[in-house]
């Protein structure tokens, strides 16, 4: 044995891997030749000499389609014809990766960008390409007519509906005033029934009273129990008022206004009667000897010398009526019999009564005549605080019962025509 073949401790034995990777020439070589990369046939013949025959460089007519192109940067073999081989290069044959592991990368990353690439056909239709754009133009305008058509819909639609929308609003609203305006008319009512309960308390049944304190308490209550109260105006001045007649819109607004008014004056009424009960409860000194039930009366007194003197008037006290008894009866004549006198006193300091005659017909000297309710009397009887007041009284009492009446109707009538619109078909709407 010879010192070649004794092998050192340790040492790996490479001489196959160099005879596979073809860098072991020469007998000592030890293994048979591998399978050729390019073949794949089994390859045992020697060239005499122990070792491989060499093998020639391959042609464009040798490499076929199973030729593996060279990685970048690697020279082709010598004698290569690169654009024979480009052009007969179809499918690169992968090698077995035992023999040649780089040759095999190499192959199957070339067959992969084969595949991956693009595939581009040109086809020649015989058109021109401005028919191809023409063709395109019009499809363009195509979708932009129907975009278009779409927007006109939707424009169309949007605003019927928002139309529809607001017309339902009004409707609803309407609703609304509708249901105000019945509320505001128990509180009317009340003050209607107020007012003719303190027409009763007159004197023929149909006038108020002076500084009547009764009818001022009760309108008081009216505005402490929340029966006549200020009407919304956010309600009505926030409502969607487009689609109502304009005449309805404008009695709605007078309706408003009035009932505003309305309450303004009953509360300005409250106000000053009870400011002014107390200078209407003053009576002067004559009052008060005269009693409440005192009558005033008047006897035409004429001149003695009618060359000198003028006829007279002269205001007396007017008792009880004198019968036909010639008797005062304080109750009334008998039977309901006509007076034919009265008793009479121009003193009211007086005991004394006189009487003189009278007669519903006619009016004569010495005869006696009643006189009527004025202002200017009360001034003179009671005095002129007491009688300003009482006529400031009137004045409102007979203003604010003609505003009522006047509201009343208006709210009759504003009433029924808001009903009527309240019950109108909503239109349909999208949203």
């Amino acid at each position: 044995m010879s010192e070649k073949d004794i092998k050192k401790p340790g040492a790996r034995d490479i001489s196959d891997l160099k005879a596979r990777l073809g860098l072991k020439k020469g007998p000592d070589s030890g293994t048979a030749a591998r399978p050729s990369p390019f073949n794949g046939a089994a390859a045992n013949v020697t060239n005499g000499q122990g070792e491989p025959p060499a093998v020639p460089a391959p042609t464009a007519a040798k490499l076929g389609t199973g030729h593996v192109p060279p990685p970048p940067g690697i020279a082709r073999p010598p004698g290569t014809d690169t654009t024979a081989s480009a052009q007969a290069i179809q499918q690169p044959i992968v090698p077995d990766a035992r023999l040649d592991p780089f040759g095999a990368m190499n192959a199957m990353a070339a067959q992969t960008a084969a595949h991956a690439a693009p595939t581009y056909v040109i086809v020649d239709d015989g058109k021109p390409v401005e028919s191809v754009q023409k063709k395109s133009l019009a499809a363009r305008m195509k979708w932009i007519g129907v975009a278009l058509g779409l927007l006109i819909v939707g424009s169309v639609m949007g605003g019927i509906s928002a139309r529809s929308k607001i017309y339902n609003a009004t409707i609803d609203d309407a609703a609304n005033i509708l249901e105000h305006i019945r509320e505001s008319s128990a509180g009317l009512q009340a003050l209607n029934e107020a007012l003719l309960v303190a027409k009763d308390r007159g004197d023929d049944k149909q006038s108020f009273l002076p500084g009547d304190a009764e009818l001022t308490k009760a309108l008081d209550e009216l505005l402490k129990t929340g029966k006549l109260k200020d009407p919304d105006s956010k309600l009505f001045f926030r409502a969607n008022l487009f689609n109502m007649e304009p005449q309805l819109v404008e009695d709605t607004l007078r309706f408003y206004g009035d009932l505003s008014d309305l309450l303004k004056l009953v509360k300005d009424h409250v106000k000053y009667s009870q400011a002014d009960e107390k200078q209407i409860a003053e009576t002067s000194e004559i009052v008060r000897k005269l009693g409440p039930q005192a009558r005033l009366g008047a006897i035409f007194r004429m001149p003695r010398d009618t060359n000198s003197g003028l006829p007279l008037v002269e205001i007396v006290q007017v008792g009880s009526p004198m019968c036909a008894d010639n008797q005062p009866h304080p109750d009334g004549c008998p039977s309901g019999a006509t007076p034919i006198g009265y008793q009479y006193r121009p003193d009211i300091n007086s005991p004394n009564w006189g009487s003189k005659a009278w007669s519903k017909d006619t009016i004569a000297a010495e005869n006696i005549v009643f006189l009527g309710q004025s202002s200017v009397l009360d001034s003179l009887l009671r005095g002129t605080k007491p009688s300003v007041a009482e006529a400031s009284y009137m004045r409102r009492i007979q203003k604010l019962n003609a505003e009522t009446e006047r509201v009343i109707d208006a709210r009759k009538s504003l009433e029924n025509r808001m009903n009527a619109k309240a019950q109108e078909s909503k239109h349909f709407s999208l949203f």
